[in-house]
């Protein structure tokens, strides 16, 4: 196949000749632009078919159309475009000797279909092409572009030489422009010059227009004549709606990339195709952001609207949080589709793009309409911006009352530090710390105002770490840390619950580097003492404890009760912004308290003194306001500080709480503490009476109030006597309730821990079916074992899945991995890749390892572990 583009006051020519001899496949490129070399000698001034070492050769037939005795580099280089007689097309190179094979005569057809004048869906439905009318040179010219027709194959030596029907696309060349005014030289200046490229903004990527494998399988309903048609008609328009001349938008981007692939559009076609169709897309995804913004307000309002207990209300909550999940879908699988033209070694490595992909859009961050304190609703961005500023400020703002009496209650009996310990965390900080720290410092983290990430101070430590060190030295003397370091960028993410309500959003600090080396550095310090300070049933943050010690306290516990006929009361408390209220004054007595010297206390207080954030709402930043109370959500020290500032609490709640006993046990369990996360067991009305207490003086101190109305209260057993009464509005309830993050109680409750896992796993799973055919064993191995399966680990390991779960729940992650296809024995698969296999995740085999391990943390453990 041959494609001639002349342009227009250039005598130049570009041809791309594609041959296939005996299954081979052969490319010639020719042109008039003396700087293109010859292909066959390496010089310029001629064309490859002029070569003079061609001619000399005895083996290589004369140009076809042409007399051999009027070829030179002359006329190779100039060919004349206006002669009348067709022009031929060129023959393969034969072997030496072989005779050419006579050239047939042209005559032109004008009564012949083109290749896109076929009926609707006639390509797709195997419809043969037939070749376009000629004009009177023998060629068809239409817009910048001429083409030869297809010719009868050219028998030779060789074999018979098919003319391949590909699309063949121009190869970027080297034009000269002509300058005015500027001198000789900067007239000839070369620049590259790419068909139809007119400005950064309208470059579109190929990609655009690619068929995938999935998309091979639809129908044609657009023919190519429709889509050339239109673009004929709206060759001067701007802002062309797609959906006014093709209501199907999905068919016709389909049928654009099937007729592209056929080779039915010329190169500027091609190029206006790519720019409607990413223009198109821009537009849905605006349309997609717009719905999801009225989605969200009209949740809020339906969510406010639920309590009444209105059915119609209820059902419409469902129907907008389906549509919701629906386009937050797309957006996501968006994203996994684009992520198909990354490198083969982010799709197969478990690199931060290739976890990324399945991340949905940044749409939960955007804060759309607030409630003031009077419950008016604010939807002007203004009024956003200075509403969260005001609930913030007033947030941070001390409450501090400094009661003594109750002081003294609550910082007594608490355990104390050695003198030894004390003075080892008291030691002037040092280079090795800070470099330690730095190496420990994950890359890829969102920077400070700074803006200086941890890679810089590791690319320039050799340089800058005396400084740095030198900073913080200087500031711990003086108590205070530089401007940079004081001011946190604060940014804000979604909880559950109604989120016009400001409550109901996690403030993060985004801290600068040299602030975040000082924490860190201080934290391993820390770290080495949390076990003797901190009681066994407060598990956040201190060395060799874990979430799930928690969890199954407090199962055991439900289990026990039931079992041996116990009656039993737990409290679920909800504590409201919980870190954000821990008063300042009141951290460095209780740090007193535990026996920390005040050369270390004064290096945690030069990280809080004089603080300030910055709110960052809807992607701007607002006024900076000073923090005087809270523990910076982002910061190496902040589950340290609270687990240490939240113990005298916990302490006093043993000390005067009859907690859950075991007959003939002499081991007493009151309370399970995961930080503000607390549960506290109750036997008696009375130790309701005294948790009221203990709370309500509690929170003269820290600050600290209980949400009663998001609290919980379970009742196990048979309480003859009469239920206790509680607090705050709060009602007892049967059966369980979910603990971090896991249902407990009954088998009714535990079974709602695997509702939808398997639907769960598939819809994970489908988001990547598209990109399977791209993706090797390995990159299918990392989407099993690191996003479908990991799913259900946590839930796992506390609590045993019905049966047969784990084995349907299996059969989906094997079909993924194979796509149907199966090749080796499951049981290989399993196997690590050293040893022939390629590491995929057994479900059985894991869920049987975390039985294992609860059993040796239970046997090798503290001795004190319940």
């Amino acid at each position: 196949m041959v494609f001639m583009v002349f342009k227009e006051g250039v005598g130049e020519l570009n041809a791309v000749f594609k041959f296939t001899v005996d299954d081979f496949d052969y490319n010639i490129f020719v042109s008039s632009d003396t700087d293109i070399k010859c292909f066959k000698c390496g010089q310029t001034g001629h064309l490859a078919w002029a070569c003079p070492e061609r001619q000399s050769d005895p083996g290589v037939s004369e140009r076809p159309g042409r007399n051999a005795a009027a070829e030179g580099p002359g006329a190779a280089a100039a060919p004349d475009l206006t002669e009348s007689e067709p022009q031929a097309q060129p023959a393969a190179q034969k072997p030496t000797g072989a005779t050419p094979a006579p050239e047939k005569p042209r005559t032109a057809e004008p009564d012949r279909k083109k290749p896109w004048s076929t009926e609707k869906s006639s390509v797709g439905s195997g419809a043969v092409l037939e070749p376009p009318a000629l004009t009177e040179a023998g060629t068809e010219v239409q817009g910048d572009r001429m083409e030869t027709p297809d010719t009868t194959p050219v028998q030779g030596d060789g074999g018979d030489v098919d003319m391949v029907d590909e699309p063949v696309f121009k190869v970027q060349n080297k034009r000269k422009k002509q300058g005015k005014g500027r001198g000789k030289n900067q007239a000839r200046k070369e620049t590259k010059v790419e068909e139809g490229e007119s400005d950064s903004d309208d470059r579109v990527s190929d990609s655009v227009l690619t068929l995938d494998s999935q998309e091979e399988q639809i129908n044609v309903v657009y023919s190519a004549e429709d889509i050339k048609e239109f673009l004929r008609n709206t060759k001067w328009q701007k802002n062309v709606a797609l959906e006014e001349f093709f209501p199907d938008r999905k068919h016709f981007i389909h049928d654009v990339k099937f007729f592209r692939r056929e080779g039915a559009f010329l190169h500027v076609e091609i190029f206006r195709l790519k720019k409607l169709i990413t223009r198109y897309t821009l537009n849905v995804t605006r349309d997609i952001v717009r719905s999801l913004k009225a989605l969200e307000i009209e949740i809020v309002e339906l969510q406010r609207l639920e309590a009444t207990g209105d059915r119609g209300h209820i059902e419409a909550l469902k129907s907008k949080k389906a549509k919701m999940n629906d386009l937050l879908d797309i957006t996501a699988q968006g994203a996994l589709v684009h992520s198909r033209f990354k490198s083969a070694a982010e799709m197969d490595a478990p690199s931060k793009f290739f976890f990324r992909l399945e991340q949905k859009n940044g749409q939960k961050r955007f804060i759309h309409a607030v409630r003031t304190e009077s419950g008016d609703l604010l939807s002007e961005s203004t009024e956003i911006r200075k509403q969260t500023v005001r609930f913030y400020s007033k947030l941070y703002s001390s409450e501090w009352s400094g009661a003594q009496v109750v002081e003294d209650s609550f910082l007594v009996g608490l355990p104390k530090l050695s003198e030894r310990a004390a003075r080892e965390l008291d030691r002037e900080l040092s280079l090795e710390e800070l470099h330690e720290a730095l190496q420990r410092m994950e890359n890829g983290r969102a920077s400070g105002i700074d803006g200086l990430p941890a890679e810089f101070y590791k690319a320039f430590w050799a340089v800058i770490g005396q400084e740095v060190l030198d900073v913080l030295r200087d500031s711990i003397r003086r108590g205070e840390l530089p401007l940079s370091c004081r001011r946190a960028v604060l940014i804000l993410l979604t909880k559950k619950g109604d989120l016009t309500h400001l409550k109901n959003w996690r403030p993060v600090s985004l801290l600068c580097t040299d602030y975040k080396l000082l924490s860190k550095a201080l934290a391993s310090r820390l770290t080495k003492v949390m076990e003797r300070l901190i009681h066994q049933d407060q598990t956040y943050c201190v060395p060799d404890r874990s979430i799930f010690d928690n969890v199954y306290l407090i199962r055991d516990i439900l289990d026990v009760s039931r079992l041996l006929g116990l009656k039993t009361g737990l409290i679920f408390l909800d504590q409201e912004k919980a870190f954000d209220r821990v008063e300042h004054e009141y951290l460095w007595k209780v740090l007193e308290t535990f026996g920390f010297n005040p050369g270390f206390i004064a290096m945690v207080r030069v990280l809080y003194c004089e603080i300030e954030s910055v709110l960052k709402v809807n992607g701007g930043l607002c006024a900076p306001f000073r923090v005087y109370r809270g523990i910076r959500q982002g910061c190496s020290l902040s589950g340290m500080l609270y687990s240490l500032a939240i113990e005298p609490l916990l302490n006093k709640l043993r000390s005067f709480l009859s907690g859950f006993n075991i007959p003939h046990a002499n081991a007493s369990v009151y309370l399970s503490a995961y930080a503000d996360d607390l549960v506290v067991m109750i036997n008696t009305q009375e130790d309701v009476i005294v948790l009221t207490a203990i709370l309500n003086d509690f929170q003269i101190l820290f600050s600290a109030k209980v949400n009663w109305t998001k609290s919980e209260a379970i009742l196990v057993g048979e309480w003859g006597g009469g239920q206790p009464s509680l607090p705050g509005g709060l009602a007892w309830k049967r059966g369980g309730f979910k603990y971090l993050g896991v249902y407990l109680g009954t088998n009714e409750f535990l079974n709602k821990n695997w509702e939808g896992s398997v639907e769960h796993v598939k819809g994970r799973l489908s988001r990547w079916k598209r990109l399977v055919p791209k993706m090797s064993y390995r990159g299918r191995t990392l989407v099993i074992n690191n996003l479908a399966a990991s799913s259900l680990w946590h839930k796992l390991a506390c609590v045993d899945p019905p049966p047969n779960l784990l084995a349907n729940i299996q059969a989906l992650l094997v079909d993924f991995f194979w796509d149907g296809l199966h090749w080796i024995p499951q049981s290989v698969l399993h196997l690590p890749k050293e040893e022939g296999g390629q590491g995929l995740v057994q479900l059985s085999s894991r869920a049987a390892a975390f039985r294992l391990q609860f059993i040796q943390r239970l046997i090798t453990g503290p001795r004190d572990l319940v």
